[in-house]
């Protein structure tokens, strides 16, 4: 689905006048404008996380809203196809799904990215609803900044840090249908390099809704941290900019904010 931005933006605050939780976004836009950045930023700030497509061309290009700060960017993995690939695999970085620097968590999927989006969705809605029965129960409480069961960004890293590593650098190579390998002998087929850790094609890795689940419990909820300058794809010439400040923000509001914290580059 395409979209302008300034529509985006539109539909994006203005349901936050309600009890909004989660703001679900399959969707590609034409334009990328600082109002509907800041209508991102609005959402974050009233703890309403916005989840969004990375859209379905198989490409490395920049998607927004997906790419906007402050949103959670969800691509596709899937099973076999039973022709190109035979071997059972759930594990697929999707023929029609993006990839790049800012993926996150890999959402299985049958579909393309906006399949993995709703699911993403979905995921999250678990997560929010876990916390709001934990609130209930008198073990957890609300955040003291949004007033929500979970903030956007604790929500994320839950998300993040509980995902299934994927990692094939060992062997990219899949077996397809015999049948097909005699009508194209030149034919292969091959993964997508993910590795160990975060890489470009799944982020952390498969999302693990269960896990993360589990997780919204006292002593378990993670502390939230982002950097906030610089921002996504800013272009830095260090012939014109030798030093350069990395501006972040950490806390952990459910642990009387104690946490340590290191900065990788």
């Amino acid at each position: 689905m395409g979209s302008d931005e300034g529509s985006h933006a539109s539909t994006t605050s203005v349901p936050l006048r309600g009890a909004v939780t989660i703001v679900n976004e399959a969707l590609g836009t034409l334009n990328n404008t600082p109002f509907a950045q800041a209508a991102v930023e609005y959402a974050f700030s009233e703890g309403v996380l916005v989840v969004a497509s990375a859209a379905d061309e198989q490409s490395y290009h920049h998607n927004y809203p997906a790419q906007y700060e402050r949103v959670f960017w969800a691509n596709s993995i899937r099973p076999e196809d039973g022709t190109l690939v035979t071997a059972p695999t759930n594990l697929l970085l999707n023929g029609c799904t993006n990839f790049g620097g800012k993926a996150q968590v890999a959402i299985a999927s049958t579909a393309c990215s906006s399949e993995a989006t709703e699911r993403a969705s979905g995921m999250f809605a678990l997560l929010y609803s876990a916390a709001m029965n934990e609130i209930d129960r008198g073990n957890l409480t609300a955040h003291p900044i949004t007033g929500k069961a979970l903030s956007p960004n604790e929500s994320i890293q839950l998300m993040q840090m509980t995902a299934d590593d994927i990692d094939f650098s060992s062997g990219l190579s899949l077996d397809f249908d015999p049948q097909l390998a005699l009508l194209l002998p030149q034919l292969t087929s091959d993964r997508f390099p993910t590795h160990a850790g975060h890489d470009k094609y799944t982020g952390y890795g498969r999302a693990n809704a269960a896990e993360a689940v589990a997780r919204v419990a006292p002593g378990t909820i993670p502390p939230e941290a982002e950097i906030v300058s610089p921002v996504w794809h800013d272009v830095i010439d260090p012939s014109v900019t030798p030093l350069l400040d990395v501006v972040g923000t950490a806390a952990a509001h459910r642990n009387a904010n104690e946490f340590e914290y290191t900065v990788e580059w």
